[in-house]
């Protein structure tokens, strides 16, 4: 009696037909072929489907009936699809329904999945070419953008720039107008930003009290006095030291002094920073704002 517990060889194997689940599907035999993984019967279905049909949804959502041998053919830039069916020998036609199924029943959560993975793609893309487009458009308006920030800095903080030679090669960059150059322009950049540098240091500055000065500092007539003593000081400051010619803020002061007058008020550790200053140039100062600040002849004497 033969052995029938052993594997039938490949070419014995039966041809089992096409797995139920793709209803509706009429399939035509178009013959047997050789290929790179055996013998198989190619079956195409008679007509040609939608693009988005539920077969190309399975099989492109299910590798294994890839594996199977269900693929498509496309058409009209793949807005039409035929299926393909590649059938092996000995095929369980059973267990690859059941796939189907399984797949066909899966069909929506996957299509939602596919949904919200293409709006991710979109909105990445999207925020991708408008970052782009705002790179282009900064690079586009880089000159013109340091030119009006150049004259904007001169024109409100202009005792900020604490060197005559870089006040002067800013009005030279900014009178190219729209004809700056791109490095003019980085030029006219790193002025503006080592002008508003001097104020930033200036303003950090006041944060922490000068220790010496406190004892008048906390007093608010004080502090009120300090600030209009700083203001009289800058509105005699034309030439933001620039000049010696003992009117307004020496060159050490002039960047903090210009700070202090335009608070609206200044606490007690600003006040600090506005005694310390102040005394040095006390005598630039009406008698009246002298006491006022300083408590009057005894301060002065001191």
């Amino acid at each position: 009696m033969a052995d029938t517990t052993q594997p039938q060889p490949a070419e014995e194997l039966p041809w089992n037909g096409i797995p139920n689940g793709f209803e509706g599907i009429e399939w035509e035999l178009q013959g047997c072929f050789q290929t790179g993984r055996g013998l198989r019967r190619l079956h195409k279905g008679r007509t040609w489907m939608r693009e988005g049909c539920d077969y190309r949804a399975a099989v492109l959502s299910e590798p294994d009936l890839g594996k199977f041998g269900f693929t498509f053919d496309t058409e009209n830039c793949a807005t039409r699809v035929r299926p393909v069916f590649w059938e092996r020998r000995g095929l369980d036609v059973e267990a690859v329904g059941a796939i189907i199924r399984d797949t066909l029943a899966g069909l929506p959560a996957w299509r939602a999945e596919q949904a919200r993975q293409e709006e991710e793609s979109r909105i990445y893309h999207a925020r991708r070419q408008a970052e782009y487009e705002a790179e282009q458009e900064a690079i586009r308006t880089y000159p013109a953008r340091m030119v009006a920030a150049a004259i904007e800095s001169l024109a409100t903080m202009e005792w900020a720039w604490a060197r005559a030679a870089d006040v002067a090669r800013a009005r030279e960059l900014i009178a190219h107008g729209d004809g700056i150059t791109y490095p003019g322009a980085k030029r006219l950049e790193e002025l503006v930003r080592r002008a508003t540098a001097n104020v930033e240091r200036a303003a950090a500055k006041l944060d922490t009290a000068y220790e010496p000065e406190m004892t008048l500092a906390v007093l608010p007539g004080v502090q009120a006095a300090a600030l209009d003593a700083c203001r009289v000081l800058t509105a005699m400051d034309a030439d933001w030291a620039r000049e010696r010619n003992d009117a307004g803020w020496g060159k050490s002061h002039t960047v903090l002094g210009h700070v202090l007058a335009a608070r609206e008020s200044l606490d007690a550790a600003a006040a600090s920073h506005a005694l310390k200053a102040l005394r040095r140039y006390r005598r630039q100062l009406p008698d009246e704002l002298v006491a006022r600040v300083f408590g009057g002849a005894a301060a002065l004497a001191a």
